[in-house]
């Protein structure tokens, strides 16, 4: 009940004081998991972490059955594609979205549209029945929910441990996204490896990782409904329409270089460096003759690095010359992808390698 004379905002001032209390004990907290001492920064990251793991062990799932069922780079392109085309189109509609409606309904609703969609897929590999337009369908639902749903999650994050906490926070997330490229590949790879028996044009263990990353995908969107802040939308001007939102939004982006410049740092890498994520099915099977724990494998090697880094950035906190670090590190990238393009002898280096593996175990068998 508010006190006589004071406005009836029609919220728990309990609970608002409660909040208050952790967000200043987690300000004051100069460790390393500040940040995850939060309750609903904790639900949000482990929500994020169970998605970051779906999509990193559908990289796999999807990248060796198309290959297996087409044997075409192209269509593996075609695929990726499917999946990051609705990015461009949605990402400023999911801006949009996250200032004019409630951010946790959207992050919550976006993990369960996913849990739907992949468990659809499941269902349609299992049976038997899976073409490669499966595979599209599915990418452009996938990209579109990322899409409309990534600007509410990352704009929900400073609501919950506030400003001073933002690049603690944002390094978990990072890191988080890291440990599923390394664990969600090996993962998935093995698990086709097992459960195919041998079979490498097997459909029955990609179908099973397409159920396990449904249950990812739900276990997301439930541990979203714990939070108890609900993101409430930004004040806006009610005559103004959402077109005029995104319109405004593009053009802050070209009337700030900053803001540019930064968005221009995070596509160009994006858009050229992960291609390689592209074409390592077909790379793993006609370069290395490797199977799907091999290709499993690769994708986790390249999260190795990234979690280090993430975790020294956690450690760091704020620290001076950000954009150089952008800039050495976007051409250490460039120059890591050149290299892996002219090893040539990689592939017949990795087989020495696979048969030594095969040929130790024999002999502790």
């Amino acid at each position: 009940m508010a006190e006589a004379g004071a406005p009836d905002t029609g919220l728990d001032q309990t609970a608002i004081t409660d909040d208050a209390s952790l967000t200043d004990t987690t300000l004051a907290d100069g460790s390393m998991f500040a940040s995850l001492k939060n309750k609903d920064y904790l639900y949000l990251w482990i929500g994020m972490a169970g998605a970051a793991f779906a999509m990193n062990m559908q990289l796999v799932a999807q990248g060796w059955l198309v290959y297996e069922m087409t044997v075409s780079s192209l269509n593996l392109a075609w695929v990726t594609i499917a999946f990051m085309f609705p990015q461009v189109i949605f990402s400023l509609v999911g801006g949009v979205l996250a200032d004019r409606f409630r951010k946790k309904p959207v992050i919550m609703w976006a993990q369960m549209l996913n849990g739907v969609a992949t468990l659809a897929m499941a269902y349609i590999v299992l049976s038997g029945n899976v073409t490669f337009f499966d595979f599209i369908w599915v990418g452009v639902v996938n990209g579109t929910v990322l899409a409309l749903s990534i600007p509410a999650r990352t704009a929900f994050i400073p609501e919950l441990v506030g400003e001073r906490m933002m690049f603690n926070a944002m390094a978990f997330n990072t890191a988080a996204w890291n440990l599923a490229r390394i664990l969600g590949p090996a993962l998935a790879g093995f698990m086709i490896a097992i459960f195919a028996g041998g079979d490498t044009t097997s459909e029955y263990g990609v179908g099973l990782v397409y159920i396990v990353l449904s249950v990812l995908y739900f276990v997301s969107s439930l541990t979203v409904l714990l939070i108890k802040h609900d993101g409430e939308p930004m004040p806006r001007d009610e005559q103004k329409s959402a077109f005029h939102d995104v319109t405004q939004g593009v053009k802050y982006v070209v009337q700030t270089p900053v803001v540019g410049g930064l968005i221009l740092l995070s596509i160009v890498p994006f858009l050229f460096g992960l291609s390689i994520n592209t074409l390592l099915p077909a790379y793993n099977t006609d370069i290395l003759k490797g199977g799907p724990d091999d290709l499993g494998f690769l994708m986790t090697g390249m999260g190795v690095g990234a979690i280090v880094g993430s975790l020294a950035l956690a450690k760091m906190g704020e620290f001076r010359h950000k954009g150089r670090w952008l800039f050495i590190t976007g051409i250490l990238w460039g120059v890591g992808v050149a290299w892996f393009a002219n090893a040539n002898d990689l592939g017949s280096r990795w087989c020495r390698f696979r048969r030594l593996v095969v040929c130790n175990k024999h002999v502790d068998e």
